[in-house]
């Protein structure tokens, strides 16, 4: 008997104890994905989140080459975010298997990746996807280069050795010599990407291992031109305007925020429709004005709302700086998508911004202006007209609801188109509505 009972209370101190380690077992947030978020912004944006909402003991630790952990606790109970870096197409995979909360994406999901994920909902939705940054190209010359702009093409052209001497661009005669980032860092993926459209770029290019050597190589090369990041210090380089529709446009924080600069790429984090509340409460706070001020000390470009005075040296048409005149220009482009939302997920999450935005004190005396524009229709343009100013007047009619003034609504039609018409993503591009403050 002694015997049973002496088994019956080891069987109890067991329970008890399993029971222990289960309530100290950690709580974990797996965030999984590209490298390009995961090495710097995304662990700072997790401390800085991990703080707003009274976490303690926050702490970073390398947990192999492609992880990282913070730790960190709240009322006792233990909280591990864990984020793998192994590449987009890793930590997509990886919420479809339910091995990651949040996925961590330097593109778009692809039709395949979207079908995959058909039973975690919409991944394309505003409700799981969240545009936090927006990446980029800058290409950069000696100052003393006639050149000052290039088209897509020209630069393809250029970059894949196709166009060897500045003479063939109406430049100097002299052999163009391109100054590029090593083959497995993030800017040569989004050369590959936003450029060289599956192609390669020349073997005669000359590689460096950071955009500071690239920026001392075209110093010292009247005849370079050099690929760098978006906010790379450039010194007195000259910045080369890039023009894929009938606009050429250097890279500023109002053209690549808005994403009019072609050569700009958003930033996403995207989570499953069950995600947790801990997983969607980050998610949150990375498109929030906390989370952007964090981005906006990163290497890339944050979403932030201020209104920007526009480029006055882009040759605009006089129907256009009349509707403009006295405005300033929101650093957003509302772009749209298929399906019952009509606006894409940074759309419908810059619409939100802007209702906040406007809903402070010192933005009461506000109003919204909305400019439209359509893909052209050479053979219709009255049919191009039309459709911006449907489009726009929908935005309206969204901004209205929301209690904004809006003043002014114009369409454009096919104007000032920001891709080539004839390319597959220049119907996306080219359908938009800007907006400006007065």
């Amino acid at each position: 008997m002694r015997q049973v009972h002496a088994l019956l209370v080891l069987f109890v101190l067991g329970l008890s104890s399993a029971a222990s380690a289960q309530v100290d077992e950690p709580e974990r947030l797996r965030i999984h994905g590209s490298n390009r978020l995961g090495a710097n912004l995304v662990p700072a944006m997790v401390e800085s989140w991990l703080k707003s909402i009274d976490y303690v003991g926050i702490r970073r630790r390398e947990a192999g080459p492609t992880r990282t952990e913070i730790s960190a606790s709240r009322d006792g109970q233990a909280l591990i975010v864990e984020i793998d870096k192994r590449g987009t197409a890793a930590g997509i995979n990886a919420i479809i298997e339910g091995k990651a909360d949040i996925s961590m994406s330097a593109r778009r999901p692809t039709a395949q990746e979207i079908d995959d994920a058909w039973q975690l909902g919409g991944l394309s939705s505003s409700t799981q996807e969240f545009v936090v940054a927006i990446d980029g190209l800058a290409l950069v010359t000696a100052p003393g280069n006639r050149i000052s702009e290039l088209s897509l093409s020209q630069l393809r052209d250029v970059l894949s050795g196709k166009t060897r001497d500045w003479r063939e661009l109406g430049g100097h005669a002299g052999p163009i010599v391109v100054h590029a980032p090593g083959t497995n860092t993030g800017t040569h993926e989004l050369l590959t990407q936003l450029v060289l459209a599956g192609g390669k770029i020349s073997p005669r290019a000359k590689r460096h291992a950071s955009y500071a050597r690239i920026v001392a190589a075209i110093d010292a090369d009247p005849n370079g031109i050099g690929v760098i990041g978006l906010r790379a210090p450039r010194g007195k380089l000259k910045v080369l305007a890039i023009r894929d529709g009938t606009r050429a446009l250097t890279p500023n924080m109002l053209s690549v925020a808005s994403e009019d600069y072609p050569l700009s790429q958003r930033l996403y984090l995207h989570v499953g429709g069950l995600v947790t509340a801990l997983g969607r409460g980050f998610a949150q706070y990375a498109i929030s004005p906390a989370g952007q001020d964090v981005v906006a000390h990163s290497q890339f470009v944050s979403l932030g709302l201020r209104p920007m005075q526009a480029d006055e040296s882009d040759n605009t048409p006089q129907e256009y700086r009349q509707i403009v005149g006295n405005a300033k220009r929101l650093p957003m482009t509302l772009h749209f998508a298929k399906g019952l939302d009509l606006f894409d997920s940074r759309g419908r999450q810059d619409v939100e911004r802007l209702a906040t935005f406007l809903s402070r004190p010192e933005n009461a005396q506000r109003k919204v202006v909305l400019v439209g524009f359509a893909n052209p229709e050479p053979k219709a343009p009255y049919q191009s007209l039309s459709f911006s100013q449907e489009r726009v007047d929908f935005v309206a009619s969204e901004l209205l609801a929301l209690n904004m003034k809006v003043v002014t609504v114009r369409g454009m039609g096919g104007r000032m188109n920001l891709a080539d018409a004839r390319q597959p993503s220049a119907r996306y591009r080219n359908e938009r509505v800007e907006v400006w403050l007065r």
